[in-house]
């Protein structure tokens, strides 16, 4: 898999990157994919981007990738929203915490 940018577009209001880029490749790509992708290309942490959209055609192996790439963590927070599955990606919980909510507390 190798990411072509299209086009990218610095946004300095939002302190931010806003980026277009072709990807090609056998299966759609997961957004951990993507985000290990554009983070190797821009030299930052995946905790940085915010991908806001994987789109491919039916029949052929190219998706267009719309991503926002900000300068700090903070600049992201303050903009955008944080959806679930956004989170779950970011931030997984560990799998000793899973268990000790799942157990009910006696009482």
């Amino acid at each position: 898999m190798e990411l072509i940018i299209l086009s990218e577009n610095d946004n300095a209001l939002f302190g931010r990157k806003e980026i277009k880029a072709e990807l090609t490749s056998e299966a759609t790509p997961n957004r951990l994919q993507i985000l290990d992708l554009i983070s190797k290309k821009f030299a930052c942490p995946i905790e940085n981007i915010k991908i806001m959209g994987i789109n491919g055609n039916f029949g052929t192996r190219d998706f267009i990738i719309e991503a926002n790439v900000y300068h700090s963590k903070e600049n992201k927070e303050a903009v955008e929203l944080k959806k679930k599955k956004e989170a779950v990606i970011v931030t997984p919980i560990p799998a000793t915490q899973k268990v000790a909510e799942a157990a009910p507390a006696s009482a």
